[in-house]
């Protein structure tokens, strides 16, 4: 009887009671190889196991950085000295946000911790007031836009039509969303008119971003119809943080000790009070 036996990646010999040499060596293809399932007892759970691996998942994703997985990170500098924000854990375990400088020493700079917290009831507040005050804010900031895009290009007829086209698939979305909210129309038919919607207004998008080619004053534009739409297409208020429309709406929030200011994608800027302020 040979004394070899093939393992998966070591070569060894042991001697047993009968005193012969026992060989493992590499298995290279020479026998074959099987997988079996549920041979041995588990050591732990599946269900042990899963969350042991989500939880390394997640201190893997942390360990790229302080503040690499949240929805802030790279959002936010100070408004006093220009610096980043960076996230950091207050003594009750919650998340606080704090100008660089300051937190090598403070009087670098007066941009001290804001709470995470804070910062989301802020945005919460900001979104509620251009929800509501659509045609205070809203309206006219877009209409000036506009008019000065078109008369940049009103000797551009195919820019003019797409133009048009694109109001008319915007309006259409905004009547859709007020027939879904007065429960005019079910969801699953309001659902696919907005798919319907959504998909005009992208191909329309993406032939006017080929007429605009360098245009800055019209990729401003379209940034903040975007920002307009989303808005508008949104819930009529907002209760809780949203991370996908914070994404969409928030170009950069320039921090203060006292306030944050939100620049919001195509141009519109609007304050906040945090904290005590706020209220």
């Amino acid at each position: 009887m040979s004394n070899e036996k093939y393992v998966g990646d070591t070569l060894c010999q042991k001697t047993y009671k009968t005193g012969f040499p026992f060989v493992q060596k590499i298995n290279r293809g020479e026998v074959d190889q099987f997988y079996v399932e549920g041979t041995h007892p588990a050591i732990v759970s599946q269900e042990v196991y899963d969350k042991a691996q989500a939880l390394r998942q997640m201190k893997k994703k942390q360990s790229k950085g302080p503040d690499a997985v949240y929805p802030l990170s790279r959002k936010m500098c100070c408004g006093i000295c220009g610096f980043t924000i960076y996230r950091r854990m207050t003594r009750r375990g919650t998340g606080a946000w704090s100008c660089g400088r300051h937190l090598r020493s403070a009087a670098n700079c007066p941009t001290g911790p804001i709470l995470e917290e804070d910062i989301y009831a802020a945005f919460l507040r900001m979104y509620n007031k251009l929800r509501l005050h659509d045609g205070i804010i809203l309206r006219p900031a877009l209409g000036q836009m506009e008019a000065l895009e078109t008369a940049v290009q009103r000797d551009n007829p195919a820019m003019l039509e797409v133009n048009r086209a694109i109001a008319q698939a915007t309006e259409r979305g905004y009547k859709i969303s007020k027939l879904r909210t007065n429960d005019l129309l079910d969801a699953d038919a309001c659902a696919a008119q907005i798919a319907a919607n959504t998909a005009q207004l992208t191909q329309l998008r993406a032939k006017r971003r080929r007429l605009l080619k360098n245009d800055d004053i019209g990729e401003a534009a379209e940034a903040l119809r975007q920002t307009v739409d989303a808005i508008r297409q949104g819930p009529e208020r907002l209760d809780n943080f949203d991370e996908a429309l914070f994404e969409e709406l928030v170009e950069q929030i320039v921090v203060s000790p006292t306030a944050l200011r939100f620049r919001l994608y195509g141009g519109i800027e609007v304050t906040e009070r945090i904290g005590e302020d706020a209220k």
